[in-house]
């Protein structure tokens, strides 16, 4: 089985600017654009992108779009003519370090040099941009299957925060291991899911304990929490206040 090759490098420039860049369109080939400074919001037909430094967006041939800046900016733009579907998100953001942006310093520079094994550098750098390009489309991948694990288990947690709540158990139902879980909610919230669930009960604990006359004792183990004793260190660790003192308190939301 042959190779596929990596994309061919068409063109590679920088612009600076600090004026619109007019609405235009490249008819066979894919346009990468990567925010180096500023910000701009970049037209894309009728839709309306907002780019700060380090994000990208690629556009298929043939679509027009334009640049309209917030100031000064700087952004690199590299047409690619491929055989093959890119594989390349459409929108996002460099991997850690800015190899993305190293990659294209290096093509923009000697494309517009006469060094020697120019064409080679040049494809070189093609094929550092494919393999940076796919890894951040795995990346995305891998956090959008992060943002809808976090989504359906703090769906499962509002729904049952009344009950006995193991993280264990919960990963298990999703196939997924209790490390993959805490690196899903880090990676979406920066939170641990037992914090998440914590402000859940504490949320509810709070607003019980200021719209009923419940006693402490059925507030905790109606929020779902084990004991009273239980309910106070969580408020004390929230709020540095008691369950009285919440009750008596103009306190309505779970910080």
């Amino acid at each position: 089985m042959s190779r596929r090759k990596a994309p061919k490098v068409v063109y590679a420039g920088g612009y600076e600017g600090t004026t619109d860049f007019p609405d235009h369109r490249h008819a066979h080939a894919w346009e990468l654009i990567y925010l180096g400074e500023g910000s701009i919001r970049e037209r894309i037909g009728k839709e309306v992108r907002e780019m700060e430094p380090g994000t990208f967006i690629l556009l298929p041939p043939s679509t027009v779009h334009g640049d309209s800046p917030n100031g000064r900016y700087f952004l690199y733009h590299v047409l690619v003519a491929s055989e093959h579907p890119l594989g390349w998100p459409r929108f996002g953001n460099d991997l850690e370090g800015e190899p993305i942006r190293a990659v294209l310093d290096l093509l923009v520079r000697e494309w517009y040099s006469n060094g020697i094994q120019r064409e080679a550098v040049i494809r070189h750098c093609a094929s550092m941009l494919d393999v940076l390009m796919k890894r951040c489309a795995v990346q995305a991948e891998e956090s959008q299957v992060a943002r809808n694990v976090v989504a359906t288990v703090c769906g499962h947690f509002r729904r049952d925060f009344r009950s006995s709540l193991k993280v264990e158990t919960i990963s298990r139902g999703l196939n997924i291991s209790r490390s993959t879980l805490f690196s899903y909610f880090r990676i979406v919230l920066d939170r641990t899911p037992q914090s998440v669930l914590d402000s859940i009960r504490l949320e509810h604990a709070v607003y019980l304990l200021k719209h009923s006359e419940l006693p402490i004792e059925q507030v905790a183990l109606g929020s779902g929490f084990c004991s009273s004793s239980h309910l106070g260190r969580k408020l004390r660790r929230a709020f540095q206040m008691t369950a009285r003192q919440i009750r008596e308190s103009c306190v309505e939301q779970v910080p």
